[in-house]
């Protein structure tokens, strides 16, 4: 997984191009922060809750997203909040259909979509949005995908419209070991002439080709270790816990982790999210998952820590 720092394109990226890749970054985390906006906002006012929602924290809880744990049966959904010791219910969604292609966040703008036709699907390899000048739609900016042999991404380079061409911005490079398994990515940005390094993310994988170790780092003329992610797994191959560590120009330490459980059918039924203080885990907060007899999530249940796991939220599905 790529991480963005936005202090790191200040240095190569004029202001014009910032504002698009800001543009960009939305698109990309677009799945994650509504998640932030359905958080219990009154616990912010009943008491202390630490602000911790950085950018891995909400890939963190992207993947605690009951709505991506859903097929596509998924029909209704209901928030309730837990208030004055009862839940409330605060917000209901009917099931809504989406598009590969048209309106995109407003009349205003529109995105297109250009692909190769597989045997059993299809490559996607241009993403263009434009935006409506009032008598024409004009190209805003454009992402280009390329592959390799194995029909992996290999590259994402992403082009802003100067008027007349299409002018770079940044891209991604990936790399594959024999198994398929991505081990590397770089990303970097074009700062008027050449391609200048930002980021990169190492993997390592086990024998069962599951990620157990993400490593990033930044350019400064060098690479600088950032932050690592550790995953382990159980003996049926399944992932019990992520624990995320930060550089401190010396050694690696610990920030958080999160910690899987699951039924006899190895079926997840509670995730434990906790800090670290400087000697001890110490719990932040809790989900509860509750499913039906065809293993579809009926009920999540979120908690949090003050000495003592209280309610928050609580969503219901109905199929």
């Amino acid at each position: 997984i790529s991480k963005f720092r936005g202090a790191y394109f200040v240095k190569s990226i004029n202001f014009k191009k910032r504002c698009i890749l800001k543009t960009i970054l939305r698109i990309l985390l677009f799945l994650t922060l509504f998640i932030i906006t359905s958080f219990p906002q009154d616990r912010l006012q009943r008491r202390i809750m630490p602000e911790k929602h950085k950018v891995e924290r909400l890939k963190a809880f992207q993947k605690l997203n009951p709505l991506s744990l859903q097929g596509s049966t998924l029909g209704e959904t209901t928030r309730l909040d837990f208030k004055n010791s009862n839940w409330i219910r605060e917000l209901k969604n009917q099931k809504v259909e989406f598009y590969e292609e048209g309106v995109f966040y407003d009349k205003g703008s529109r995105t297109l979509i250009n692909k190769i036709q597989l045997g059993d699907g299809f490559l996607q390899v241009e993403v263009i949005q434009q935006t409506w000048n009032g008598s024409n739609w004009v190209n805003y900016f454009m992402s280009s995908f390329r592959y390799n042999e194995n029909l992996f991404l290999s590259e994402l380079l992403i082009q802003s419209w100067g008027g007349t061409s299409w002018e770079y911005i940044a891209k991604w490079k990936y790399s594959y070991d024999g198994n398929n398994n991505q081990i590397e990515s770089l990303f970097q940005t074009w700062d008027g002439t050449i391609w200048m390094n930002s980021l990169k993310s190492i993997h390592t994988y086990n024998e069962n080709n599951q990620n157990i170790e993400g490593i990033y780092q930044f350019w400064n003329g060098a690479w600088i270790n950032d932050q690592k992610d550790l995953f382990n797994c159980n003996v049926n191959g399944i992932y019990t816990d992520w624990i995320h560590q930060n550089w401190d120009g010396i050694d690696w330490v610990n920030d958080y982790k999160f910690s899987y459980t699951y039924n006899g059918n190895n079926i997840l039924t509670e995730v434990l999210e906790q800090d670290w203080d400087g000697s001890s885990w110490v719990n932040y907060h809790k989900s509860l998952l509750v499913y039906d007899e065809n293993t579809n999530v009926v009920e999540f249940i979120w908690l949090y820590w003050f000495g003592f796991w209280e309610n928050g939220q609580k969503h219901l599905f109905t199929y």
